[in-house]
């Protein structure tokens, strides 16, 4: 085989290698940034015959704004004379917007300056839709997060009102439990006092009886009686029946059974009268002190009641 032959079969060699390579490949010429090579997955990624590339430049085949993204990203690997790598970027073709790895190579004369611009492409759309199908469900993820947390600080917050209304309702109903049964003991004493005092004007009545009795007897007998010794004694015996009497009524007016019955009295003397019943009611640790004013007029009034 002679050289020609031999780099004719080179170049067919290289030349499948090219077009049965699964990445979009093509070629620039350096000074106009026009397409003169450009593989089948190329074709097949833009959705446009080859025939209809070559000769044609970005502006050709992208809307403006990708078209200068895609030139300045050129010249940039021009200018710099070595490989720049563009991790993603995006591209719209007639089946819609794809998005690609590209690997950007300056091609140099034998002088070192860029004769063309070689480019490989990756599709990485599948990745791109993953990674933002990712990135959706983490942000749902974290706003689902965010929702439960914030719940959470409600439904705590909402318990530990409800908390404390419950400690305040069982302190109320405590205190109200608790007025209920001075309640029930104030109107058990009430009732026992009432008790008492039904009992104390039964007593007082029957003993006010007995007393009218002794007292009627015992004025015949004064009146009957000759002998000055023995109508001393039936004197004594009248005085004590009155101090009973006497005492007989104020039970009648502690039970509210008396009857009133008013006459004209000293006030000096039924402060004297009372007197006497407390010193007997009181302790010996309780001195009783009483001062009367004299010269006061007597009083029409009922003296149980006074007293």
């Amino acid at each position: 085989m002679d050289l020609g032959s031999e780099r004719s079969a080179s170049e067919e060699f290289l030349e499948s290698i090219v077009e049965n390579i699964p990445d979009m490949v093509f070629v620039k010429d350096a000074e106009h940034l026009r397409f003169v090579r450009f593989n089948h997955a190329g074709e097949e990624l833009l959705g446009v015959e080859r025939a209809a590339l070559l000769g044609k430049s970005d502006h050709d085949l992208f809307p403006p704004e990708q078209a200068e993204h895609l030139i300045a990203r050129d010249r940039e690997t021009l200018a710099r004379g070595a490989v720049l790598d563009i991790p993603e970027e995006p591209i719209d073709t007639v089946r819609g917007r794809e998005w690609l790895h590209t690997k950007k190579i300056p091609i140099l004369d034998a002088q070192g300056r860029p004769r063309f611009l070689l480019g490989i492409s990756s599709v990485i759309t599948g990745q791109k839709v993953a990674e933002a199908a990712r990135s959706r469900a983490e942000e749902a993820l974290r706003e689902a997060k965010d929702e439960l947390e914030r719940r959470v600080v409600e439904r705590t917050r909402e318990l530990t009102a409800r908390n404390d209304e419950l400690r305040e309702e069982i302190a109320t109903r405590r205190r109200v439990e608790e007025a209920l049964q001075r309640s029930e003991a104030q109107l058990r004493q009430s009732q026992k006092m009432e008790a008492i005092g039904r009992l104390a004007g039964g007593v007082a009545h029957d003993f006010n009886n007995l007393m009218t009795a002794v007292i009627g007897y015992g004025e015949l007998l004064l009146l009957r009686c000759t002998d000055e010794g023995m109508r001393k004694d039936v004197r004594e015996i009248l005085k004590a029946g009155q101090r009973a009497s006497d005492l007989t009524r104020q039970l009648l007016a502690f039970s509210r059974k008396q009857v009133l019955q008013p006459t004209v009295l000293s006030f000096n003397t039924v402060v004297g009268n009372v007197e006497r019943m407390l010193r007997r009611l009181i302790g010996e640790d309780i001195d009783l002190v009483v001062k009367l004013e004299g010269g006061l007029w007597n009083a029409r009034a009922d003296a149980s009641q006074l007293e």
